[in-house]
Order: C-alpha cells, then structure tokens, then sequence
C-alpha cells in the first residue's frame, strides 16, 4: 500500500458505461457541473488565483459544485432498478464549469466525500505527519451544503466515486498519436507534475517529455481516482480500474494505492508542420522544429522526467 502524500495536489481523465444487464458494475456519469457565468450572463473567463483563492475554492467552491449533481444522481435510486439491484453503484464525475478547472485534483471532491480536512506537518526529522479534522459544512455565498456525502441518506448505495480531470481532447489525441494514428507532420509534448513515491514529500516530480520517446506507457486509466465508500452496501475491489488510484479510509485517516505514473495534471504541447514529411523518422526531429514547440509551449527546454 502506498500512501497519499501528495494529494492535496493539483492533477489532470473519464470512463463511463450506464446500468446494462451484461455490465458487472452499474456506473452513471454525472452531469457536467454548471459552468460559472458572468453578470451578462458569459461564461466567466480564467484568472490568476491567490494561494487564499485556492484553498477557497479546494474548500468550499468545488465541493458544492459537486454536491449539486451527486446529490441529483443519489434522488435517481438506480439501485432499485432490477438490472442495477445487488451491483457495486459508481458515479463517475468531471468538472468542466469554468476554464482552468480541470486544474483542480481530486483532493477537494474528497474533502467533501469524506467529510475530512488534512493538514500537513513535518516533524524535527522531516517525517511527514498528516493530521485530519471533520468537516461539517460548505459554505459560499448564502449556499450552504452539509459535507461527508457518504455519509448522508441513501449514501450507502454509493459503491465509490470516480474522478477524472483529463477527459479531455488533449488525451485522446495523445492516446491516438502513441497508437500510430498520424501522418508524421505534427510533434507533441507533455509536460506537467505526477506521483512523489518519496513518503516524506508534499510536492509532485515534474516531468516533460516528447510523446516519441516518452518515459513510460500512458493508459487509458491514468489519471483516474477512484474515491471509496467506507460505509458502502456493494464495496468495489481495490484495483478494479487498472492505472487508477485508490482512495479509502483507513484508520480514520485518508490514504490511497497510488500508481507510480500517476498524473496530477499536464499540458500537451501540439505543433503542425506545413509539408508532410518533415518528420523524416519518429524518433529523429528536426532541431528547429523542438525549438518551436518549446517556444510555443513556453518551455525553454524538453527536459527530463525527474525519478519516473
């Protein structure tokens, strides 16, 4: 078992099947949390946030964002369809409300799963101590919430809760390159933070690399979190989601099974050549064409991937 170090980190993916009598998991799929509207009514646009922002948002914000369409999923009782009854229940759930929300990990649906609040120390000789404390409600604005979704009525039925943040274009287009699906004009790379095996650790390695040599095999489950009901009617396996975390209490304290290629978050990189056959060999590119992608990007370099 791993611990879960670094899971008050940001990180960046969605697999959803509805209740069939073939599937051996009912699963539903949330609806897309509402997006985040201006006075006039558009969308609001991406800001620099605040450290203070940040934990505003981890704390309150996004737990009732998703509380809304949890608790619209948790009124269905798909449990008591005949071909849903007696079947481990998941509700899978992406944030899409605003731009940069994808940005945010899981860490905040936790906190309102669980009901739990970790605070990080480190004692004199730098062993890394996590203390949690209850969380009753959520608050923004004059919309309130209770916290510990698991916890409510009904609840029980909720088998766990699968979180992506990398559903997005972005992935399939990576998955879809490493799988050969190209004609050698176009170049990627991705770049973002993942996993710190180091138990001690409260931040994520860095890594950035070039998709034609890329430092492991990415799947179509990493990236994913699945985040278990302790209470649950129909526990789901650990490990049941290849690639993916797993999260659960233990000891009254919330810790995971972490894959050590797990994904907090990334950026792809993507430059077009205009003639096709620039890239004379996948693995040889052109010098100039790095230098551009970097620029694009804006990375200096595509550097190494740290201890993965």
């Amino acid at each position: 078992m791993a611990s879960w170090p670094n899971w008050w980190w940001t990180h960046i993916d969605s697999a959803v099947s509805s209740c069939r009598r073939s599937a051996p998991i009912p699963m539903r799929r949330s609806p897309t949390i509402n997006p985040t509207r201006a006075a006039d009514g558009r969308q609001s646009s991406r800001k620099r946030l605040t450290p203070e922002e940040v934990n505003e948002k981890q704390l309150n914000e996004l737990p009732i964002r998703f509380g809304g369409p949890l608790f619209s999923k948790l009124k269905r009782k798909y449990w008591e369809l005949e071909h849903c009854r007696d079947l481990p229940f998941v509700i899978a759930i992406e944030a899409f409300h605003e731009e940069g929300s994808l940005g945010f990990s899981s860490h905040a649906l936790g906190q309102y799963l669980y009901g739990l609040r970790g605070f990080p120390s480190w004692t004199e000789s730098g062993q890394l101590v996590v203390d949690f404390k209850e969380i009753e409600k959520h608050e923004l604005g004059t919309k309130v919430i209770p916290s510990n979704f698991f916890g409510q009525p009904d609840a029980a039925h909720v088998s766990a809760v699968l979180f992506s943040n990398s559903g997005t274009w972005s992935k399939f287009t990576r998955m879809g390159y490493l799988a050969g699906y190209h004609r050698g004009n176009v170049k990627m790379v991705r770049t973002g933070t993942s996993y710190n095996p180091d138990p001690n650790s409260g931040t994520p390695l860095s890594f950035s690399y070039d998709l034609d040599d890329p430092p492991w095999e990415e799947e179509w489950g990493q990236g994913l979190v699945l985040i278990h009901n302790p209470t649950a009617r129909h526990p789901l396996p650990k490990g049941y989601f290849p690639a993916a975390v797993d999260e659960y209490l233990l000891n009254g304290k919330v810790v995971g099974d972490v894959p050590r290629t797990h994904v907090y978050g990334s950026l792809t990189g993507i430059v077009g050549a205009m003639a096709d056959g620039i890239f004379r060999s996948r693995r040889r590119v052109d010098a100039r064409v790095r230098s551009s992608a970097a620029s694009v990007i804006g990375w200096s370099v595509i550097g190494p991937w740290g201890q993965l």
